[in-house]
């Protein structure tokens, strides 16, 4: 309950004091003094809407008889209300400095004299989003960086690049300015658009010793976006310098040399030492500033060094034999008088070359305090190295040191003779009684070729017919472009057949195959050129051979590619009486001195 006072105009003074009337008004419409008039204003109609994040424009129908207008606003639709503005002559009224994204409430009177309208009903309206205004922003705001002269350059360092406010940051880019120097930094960004990282990258390589300072400046194409900047700075120290001593034990020993080669070193560099032994000593270890024996050897410059490079007088050369030609296979024998008291670092070494003043490699290292005298070494020379000669070397480490090296032996390889061992084979079944057998992998167990005819009820009328498929999928490696002198297929008999009558062929796949899964259904197709045959074998354990040389040649020449062997039967056709022409011959899985192998001789 509020309570209002007025007064009537015409009334006495002292009875206009007197009255005191009492009201509701639960509106919080202000009281109206008509002056002794009947109020005949009406309430205007308004209406609302938002200009902006912080303005909302209020307009209202014109009420007659009105001189002007109040605006009433509340944050609440419920109020209370006060008033934003009176006296307005207009119907319009712009409510500003307001806050963005909020809803206000309004009412509006019509006032004539000293009489107020009712007021209209409560209009609203709900302002505008702030707008949205990008910031730079920048993870730090200065950079600091070290480094020495003659050094490397400082490590690059980056910082992130944020859009601090609201909208979108593009058009980024960056610039340097600097205070002393110039070139020694490189400002860059990863994207023109925020996020993005700044990588600032020093080059210190052309900087005399002293403290340098420069600006990066990060700026938008955005309109209204200021700029920030990183202070950067980098000190610059002269470089320590050390020196390196090197002397050689005992006196006269060798000498000792250093790359580079100068009278101090700057902090971190690195200086190869190599320690050259006189006639009669060998180089051993290194003391000092450098440990060890291998040689040359670095050392890194950090303070002044000395170093020391160990001698000791060389042992006398081992004696080296071998023969003067090979064609596989040969040995080579290295003998030497070892001292009656060993060590166990004590072993021979052989050296390799196909030119007899250089390109020496290792190819045999005896066990350390192995000192058998002599000591055999098998060599077998391989297809690169058909035509040529290798020259051999040898020496002897006792205790420590080495000796010097043996006479140079040559030995010619004019050709090769080659064992090498099938990587597959199979067994190719066909059987006129079961047709299921022709479609089955036999790619383990022992391999047959041949044919057993047997009679059925009606008489000589079903047979076995077996095949063999054998691989050597390596071969290319030894005769690709070379020529071949001779070419065998041998293999090992674990059992001959009953019959010694049959004939059986070799012929070469024209496609290639897979061992788990060929069978007689599914075998390539063979050359019929070039083949070879040969009778049965009569007895087990001999090798049974066949001359595929021909077949080799054309697989070395390129002319067909190497897709194995097919051996079978040469005629299967029946020779009117039970026979059993299946042999039976080892396989790889009987190991390599049973498995079907190939002997090649190449020049």
């Amino acid at each position: 309950m509020r309570k209002h006072s007025w007064f009537q105009r015409g009334l006495t003074a002292a009875l206009a004091l007197g009255l005191l009337f009492a009201c509701d008004n639960p509106t919080g419409d202000k009281p109206k003094d008509t002056g002794g008039e009947t109020s005949s204003l009406s309430a205007p109609t308004a209406s609302a809407a938002a200009a902006s994040s912080t303005s909302i424009t209020l307009s209202w129908s014109s009420v007659s008889g009105a001189a002007s207008y109040i605006v009433y606003r509340s944050g609440g639709a419920t109020g209370p209300f006060s008033v934003r503005a009176s006296s307005q002559t207009g119907n319009s009224y712009s409510d500003s400095s307001l806050t963005a994204s909020t809803t206000y409430y309004y009412r509006v009177s019509a006032v004539a004299g000293a009489v107020e309208s009712p007021q209209s009903a409560i209009v609203s309206a709900t302002t505008q989003a702030a707008p949205t205004t990008p910031v730079i922003g920048l993870s730090v705001s200065s950079l600091s960086a070290s480094a020495t002269v003659g050094g490397s350059s400082p490590a690059a360092q980056t910082a992130s690049v944020t859009n601090a406010g609201s909208g979108s940051l593009t058009g980024l880019s960056s610039s340097v300015t600097y205070t002393n120097g110039s070139g020694w930094l490189n400002a860059s960004l990863s994207s023109t658009s925020a996020p993005s990282t700044l990588t600032a990258s020093f080059n210190s390589a052309a900087l005399s010793a002293g403290s340098y300072s420069a600006t990066i400046r990060v700026s938008s194409s955005v309109s209204g976006v200021a700029y920030k900047t990183i202070a950067v700075s980098l000190t610059v120290s002269s470089a320590a310098t050390y020196t390196l001593s090197a002397s050689v034990n005992p006196s006269g020993a060798g000498s000792v040399t250093r790359s580079p080669n100068s009278s101090s070193y700057a902090s971190g560099t690195v200086v190869t030492v190599t320690a050259t032994p006189n006639s009669g000593y060998v180089f051993s270890s290194w003391s000092g500033a450098a440990t060890g024996s291998a040689n040359p050897t670095t050392v890194t410059m950090n303070a002044n060094k000395t170093l020391t490079a160990n001698f000791t007088a060389a042992p006398v050369v081992p004696m080296l034999s071998a023969p003067s030609s090979a064609t596989s296979e040969f040995q080579a024998s290295m003998g030497f008088a070892w001292p009656g008291i060993g060590s166990t670092d004590d072993r021979y070494e052989l050296e390799a070359s196909y030119t007899q003043s250089s390109g020496y490699f290792s190819i045999f290292t005896g066990a350390n305090g192995v000192r058998t005298n002599p000591m055999p070494v098998y060599i077998t020379p391989d297809a690169s190295d058909v035509g040529k000669t290798l020259y051999l070397r040898a020496r002897v480490r006792s205790s420590g040191s080495y000796s010097g090296y043996s006479q140079v032996r040559a030995v010619s390889i004019p050709n090769l003779a080659m064992n090498l061992i099938a990587d597959a084979d199979n067994t190719l079944i066909y059987n006129s009684a079961n047709s299921s057998v022709a479609a089955t992998v036999y790619s383990s167990g022992d391999v047959s070729v041949g044919t057993n005819y047997f009679y059925n009820m009606a008489g000589l009328g079903g047979y076995i017919n077996t095949a063999a498929a054998i691989r050597f999928s390596n071969l290319s490696t030894y005769i690709s472009g070379r020529t071949i002198n001779k070419a065998t297929l041998i293999f090992q008999v674990d059992l001959p057949p009953g019959d010694f009558n049959g004939s059986y062929a070799v012929n070469a796949f024209s496609a290639s195959w897979n061992p788990s899964t060929l069978t007689f259904n599914n075998r390539p197709n063979c050359f019929t050129a070039n083949g070879a045959t040969s009778g049965a074998p009569t007895t087990s354990v001999l090798p049974w051979s066949f001359d595929v040389t021909n077949i080799v040649r054309a697989w070395a020449s390129g002319s067909w590619a190497n897709n194995g062997f097919y051996l079978r039967d040469a005629n299967i056709t029946p020779p009117g009486y039970e026979c059993y022409r299946v042999v039976d011959l080892l396989s790889t899985e009987s190991g390599a001195s049973y498995a079907p192998r190939l002997y090649i001789e190449v020049y």
